[in-house]
């Protein structure tokens, strides 16, 4: 009986460090970007009022991407986005007083893989009296 129990022993090890090993012939993904897919998100804010060069209008606006702070737009700006294919939530906000998004703010954008998706915010401002 001792001599069975080194056997033993010894077949438990060779068992455990096949384990660890890979099947050199067993298929195995193929490298590249995730199977879901990214897509691109380009993002753009215009002012188009005459007030815009005399300074009221704020530097950058807020950008947040579903509900989470993502960086700062300028006037006149464009930002790229590289985004997990599906749908974002995409918005503006600290906007000055006096100014406003003309249209939907959120934008819902639906992002494809491979694909570019723009979403254009317009915001109009009036001077506020100080």
């Amino acid at each position: 009986m001792r001599r069975s129990i080194p056997y033993t022993v010894l077949a438990l090890c060779m068992l455990a460090a096949m384990a660890g090993c890979e099947d050199p012939l067993a298929p195995t993904a193929p490298p590249g970007p995730n199977p879901m897919g990214v897509g691109t998100l380009e993002v753009s804010m215009s002012t188009s009022d005459p007030g815009s060069d005399q300074g009221f209008i704020p530097y950058a606006f807020d950008v947040y991407l579903d509900d989470q702070l993502v960086r700062q737009l300028g006037r006149n700006d464009v930002v790229t986005l590289s985004l997990s294919v599906g749908d974002h939530r995409i918005g503006l906000s600290r906007l000055a007083r006096g100014c406003t998004v003309i249209g939907d703010n959120p934008l819902v954008v639906a992002i494809r893989s491979g694909h570019t998706t723009e979403a254009t915010f317009e915001v109009a401002c009036e001077e506020v009296p100080r």
